[in-house]
């Protein structure tokens, strides 16, 4: 689910960075063409293409459509869960719309993390103590030379 999160995580951020760069440059409108088409963009609004469109989840950046299916419904819950702030008195839609993509980024990062928290393990160190022997023989003798050998070992 890591690498889901991550997906969906570098598509919002694509989307941001790509709303970010029409704005320096200047541009009153943003074509999407040729880009994988994720959200669906309205005036003061967004959402998502219906789920059945998801049937080449490539454009998703996923290896198959339960992966895609899974990134799908993170960005559904995030979009559907969380109020964005719009901004208001743009004259074009881009201006209106380009920091809801960073917001999306945002929240999601936070979630993100906060899931990497949860699913971290403590590591708890250990120590492990073996006596090597020299001799071939079952039981060594008394002054068989062996040697205390210490493995710091990280147990999960």
């Amino acid at each position: 689910m890591i690498a889901i999160r991550a997906r969906v995580l570098g598509r919002i951020k694509f989307y941001a960075l790509y709303f970010r760069d029409n704005i320096k440059r200047e541009m009153s409108g943003i074509s999407f063409l040729g880009l994988p088409i994720i959200f669906e963009w309205y005036s003061r609004g967004i959402g998502l293409p219906e789920k059945e469109a998801l049937h080449d989840s490539r454009a998703w950046c996923f290896y198959n459509r339960r992966q895609a299916e899974k990134g799908y419904e993170l960005l559904r819950r995030l979009i559907v869960d969380y109020e964005f702030d719009w901004p208001e008195g743009a004259m074009v839609w881009v201006y209106e719309t380009r920091s809801v993509p960073e917001q999306l980024y945002h929240k999601m990062d936070s979630l993100h993390k906060a899931a990497l928290a949860r699913e971290a393990t403590p590591v708890i160190p250990c120590i492990l103590l073996l006596r090597i022997c020299t001799t071939d023989q079952e039981e060594p003798p008394g002054n068989a030379f062996s040697t205390l050998v210490v493995l710091r070992l990280k147990v999960r």
